[in-house]
């Protein structure tokens, strides 16, 4: 679970808080605000309206949203090692089972660097 724990704050590291306010996303980790994790609640939640993008990453049972810095544009979603992780452009998006993403070189690669450190 540590390891799990672990993944998820380096992936968030990787993905700063934006600079520039124009999407509110929820910002939540699922070991700590169980209504973070699928199905989600959004009842008593952080949001943080200061996003490029929205971000929701999945590892096993660990659901963590947050916000993306970097302008990206277009919605997608991608698995890589397990790991899903989805971008997505409008306010409070990163709120559904399925979001959509963007950042998948940038996410891919940080997700093998941190599988070969952390695994």
């Amino acid at each position: 679970m540590a390891k799990i724990i672990m993944v998820c704050c380096a992936i968030f590291a990787f993905i700063e808080v934006a600079r520039t306010a124009n999407v509110t996303c929820y910002t939540c980790e699922s070991s700590k605000d169980p209504g973070c994790k699928d199905p989600f609640s959004s009842t008593n939640l952080a949001t943080n309206s200061s996003c490029d993008a929205c971000v929701k990453a999945k590892i096993g049972s660990v659901v963590a949203r947050g916000c993306s810095a970097g302008g990206e544009t277009g919605d997608r979603c991608f698995t890589i090692l397990g790991t899903g992780t989805c971008i997505c452009s409008t306010n409070l998006c990163n709120g559904s089972s399925h979001v959509t993403v963007t950042m998948g070189t940038i996410m891919g690669s940080a997700l093998y660097l941190m599988s070969k450190i952390f695994y």
